[in-house]
């Protein structure tokens, strides 16, 4: 089966995807339909590739935390078993992303950005990445 290809970039247009999603349940149905491989590439700052088996659980995990936080919260997510490393830090109307990437794990490759970005475009990029997701199921 092919690979599949995600973006997570703030859309103008809002799409309809669920609040909370059921990240063992998106896993199954990739799965299912034997997608191995995610290929991400987060907010035009970095592309990684990711396994479905490990990685579509935690990205869906990381979607549903969104109704949790707070104005001044954080958000960390690690994917590709660290080769890609998100700290968000959410100021008001603001969010603060540190990213990180290590290709195949490699500290030595590192690469750090930072970027600052409306707090709506941040749950924007979320909304568009998810519904991706969904319609690959």
């Amino acid at each position: 089966m092919e690979d599949i290809y995600l973006q997570f970039l703030p859309k103008q247009i809002v799409p309809s995807v669920p609040k909370n999603i059921d990240a063992y349940d998106v896993l199954k149905k990739l799965s299912l339909q034997k997608h191995k491989t995610i290929k991400l590439n987060w907010y035009d700052l970095f592309e990684d590739v990711l396994f479905v088996e490990d990685d579509a659980l935690f990205l869906t995990e990381a979607y549903n935390e969104l109704s949790e936080i707070g104005e001044q919260d954080a958000q960390n997510i690690f994917l590709g078993d660290g080769s890609l490393q998100i700290d968000i830090n959410f100021r008001y109307d603001e969010v603060h992303m540190t990213v990180i990437h290590s290709p195949n794990l490699d500290k030595r490759f590192s690469q750090k950005k930072e970027v600052k970005i409306a707090r709506d475009d941040y749950y924007l990029a979320w909304k568009y990445l998810m519904k991706q997701v969904l319609d690959f199921m």
